[in-house]
């Protein structure tokens, strides 16, 4: 049930928040498909035509709720800690919904317990919501769609054609790293007419395939699994046996993409041993250098969030196997 939050939430939150761009529109509609335990999801994006859109086979929202969307600060997520067992809530603001339809028009369509609507947002306000043709839908229960991408905003259009073929990769690889942390889903992206940017990976068993998907099969065959409990908090995923080329290193905290230097720097650090680091030297000067692979998602089992502690990794160099390396 969609609702809004308490004022003293709205207080602890309220912000200038805002969406920056396109590529935050498409994660923050990613987001939102997970937390409606979709296991299938379309994303298209068209610059040209100023337009993204993403499907999902989620639970749907009830006719009984349209007449709440797009307002800021209403929410179905407040309270929920978990979408589902083992999958924490992603979104939790109630906000994005709102600040897209500042940048666009937001049209939202979804079916639930065969019934289905329709309304169009503009500016934080409803232009309509209205019931429609449930097979419009196919097999997804809801389709958001964002139109008229900065109509309001001249520069920001002129930039955004400027840059769209930058900004479709960027969405591209940003959608690839997000599907490391949820194999079990399966997801189309479109890109733009032309599809050269385009990708379909089906449900994956484990994250092994799923990188396989992502970055073939030689680089999935270097990976083994990790699944450690250490208390606070549990560790899972796949590091490479030996170093790699490329950048292959992603950490995903509660299956959000975590960025910090020095948690990142901490696991590579416990990786790169001197044996480790002697199975990536190469005699040939001209080979790039190779670094060790891994993605890692760390699972905390209370609702506060892991914090990176340089003393974890004498912990993990003690419990991680390495000794194959």
């Amino acid at each position: 049930m969609i609702t809004a939050l308490p004022p003293e939430t709205v207080r602890s939150i309220r912000s200038t928040f805002t969406i920056p761009d396109v590529s935050s529109v498409v994660i923050a509609l990613l987001e939102n498909s997970i937390d409606a335990c979709a296991t299938r999801i379309q994303v298209q994006v068209d610059l040209a035509q100023r337009f993204v859109e993403v499907k999902d086979d989620g639970c749907g929202i009830a006719g009984s709720e349209f007449s709440k969307l797009g307002k800021r600060f209403m929410t179905s997520k407040h309270g929920q800690i978990q979408s589902e067992p083992g999958r924490k809530m992603l979104g939790y603001r109630g906000e994005a919904l709102a600040s897209m339809s500042v940048i666009g028009i937001v049209e939202v369509k979804s079916r639930h317990k065969g019934m289905t609507f329709r309304c169009l947002t503009r500016n934080e306000q409803q232009i309509f919501c209205e019931s429609c043709n449930t097979s419009s839908l196919d097999v997804y229960a809801t389709t958001v769609r964002i139109s008229s991408l900065f109509a309001q905003f001249p520069v920001r259009q002129a930039l955004l054609s400027e840059s769209a073929k930058k900004t479709t990769e960027k969405i591209k690889q940003m959608l690839q790293t997000r599907l490391l942390a949820y194999p079990e889903i399966a997801l189309q992206f479109i890109a733009d007419s032309t599809g050269s940017q385009s990708f379909t990976y089906a449900k994956a068993q484990s994250l092994n395939r799923r990188a396989a998907q992502i970055y073939g099969p030689m680089v999935a065959q270097l990976l083994d699994t990790i699944s450690l409990d250490y208390g606070s908090y549990s560790l899972y995923g796949s590091i490479s046996r030996e170093p790699v080329q490329g950048r292959i290193q992603h950490i995903f905290i509660d299956s959000r993409p975590c960025t910090a230097l020095e948690l990142i720097g901490i696991v590579r650090s416990t990786l790169m041993t001197e044996s480790y680091s002697a199975l990536g030297r190469s005699e040939s000067a001209a080979q790039l250098p190779k670094t060790p692979a891994f993605v890692l998602n760390i699972s905390c089992k209370s609702c506060t969030s892991y914090t990176p502690n340089v003393d974890d990794q004498v912990g993990w160099q003690r419990s991680w196997d390495l000794s194959s390396s």
